[in-house]
């Protein structure tokens, strides 16, 4: 781990926009001074894996201010949301890498982080420090979101720059009128000369040393896709699947239908329906469909109270969590 220090660069401060403090959202990092701000995803169930994205503010800013703007629809509903604090709020340095290594592991104990899964993203001071994290470590990280920055710090690491271009996923943004432009223009060439085949660049027309609302719903539908990609192409996403898959299945081999549930869509939304991995879990759950049917019908078919009563109740403890469930609820005696 090499020492440097990522604050202001070409004298601009990292003002994204002014957005209101989530008020008592902060956590700690274990054994360092940096807190965070975290958002499960809406339908977060630990009986499948979940992405993670680790965001890092600008040289001024806080995570506070950073994090609402990246709550939108697509992220909030699949993706478990980090904003970072740094310990100096003018910059980012060797201490607060360690923090942000420390986290993966303190976030993967406390949820169900898919460990093929794990982005991170920077605007500014946090931009150029996203991209020399990411890839001084490119092998923990699916790849890195670098917005109003660039690769000037990253480049130190000669070798890992080339494996990480080979291999992870970037999304570049920057403003037209951005003074850090040149910077990132630059970032995208150096990328291409290494090789870099999962790449994405985007120039904002207009604008300046800043980012939108609208920017950030572009990133999630990239995130989104590259996601989707990373779990069917990876030698780690495609280990991970089959994992959840015979996890899910061995979950219908014990009768915990809500579990495998869960399991089978998780590897649906991840892998997505086309791939071979969605499809076995579309089957996955299209039989647990068929069953879950076929004791709903017998329970509204029998017309023994008692009977029907122990269907109920069968449904509703072996798919629990599930939209069965809340229909056995109706059919209670």
């Amino acid at each position: 781990m090499k020492p440097y220090r990522v604050g202001i660069l070409l004298g601009i401060l990292s003002f994204p926009l002014v957005l209101q403090a989530q008020a008592g959202g902060s956590r700690k990092v274990d054994g360092y001074p940096n807190t965070y701000v975290l958002g499960q995803p809406s339908g977060y169930n630990a009986a499948r894996k979940w992405p993670l994205l680790i965001l890092l503010h600008g040289s001024g800013d806080r995570a506070e201010n950073m994090f609402p703007i990246w709550r939108t629809a697509e992220l909030t509903k699949n993706v478990i949301v980090v904003a970072l604090n740094s310990r100096n709020p003018q910059g980012w340095d060797g201490e607060d890498e360690k923090a942000i290594l420390a986290l993966i592991p303190q976030l993967s104990k406390e949820f169900s982080v898919d460990p093929a899964q794990i982005w991170l993203g920077g605007f500014s001071a946090g931009g150029f420090m996203t991209a020399a994290v990411e890839i001084q470590h490119h092998k923990l990280f699916a790849g890195a979101i670098i917005m109003g920055s660039g690769d000037p710090y990253a480049r130190q690491f000669k070798e890992e720059y080339k494996a990480a271009a080979l291999t992870d996923y970037f999304y570049l943004f920057v403003g037209e009128k951005d003074p850090n432009n040149p910077v990132m223009k630059q970032t995208d060439k150096n990328l291409d000369a290494a090789g870099c085949k999962h790449k994405k660049f985007v120039e904002a027309a207009g604008i300046g040393h800043t980012y939108r609302p609208q920017d950030v719903q572009e990133i999630g539908k990239w995130l989104m896709n590259a996601i989707q990609e990373v779990a069917v192409s990876s030698e780690l996403g495609k280990k991970d699947l089959k994992k959840r898959l015979d996890e899910a299945d061995r979950a219908v081999s014990r009768q915990e239908y809500g579990k495998a549930t869960a399991g089978f869509q998780g590897v649906l939304d991840t892998a997505g329906a086309d791939s071979d991995f969605g499809k076995k879990a579309t089957k996955g759950l299209a039989d647990l469909t068929k069953k879950a049917e076929d004791y709903l019908k017998r329970a509204r078919e029998q017309s023994d109270p008692a009977e029907r009563g122990k269907l109920v109740a069968f449904v509703l403890e072996k798919f629990e969590g599930t939209e069965w469930a809340k229909k056995a609820e109706e059919l209670k005696p």
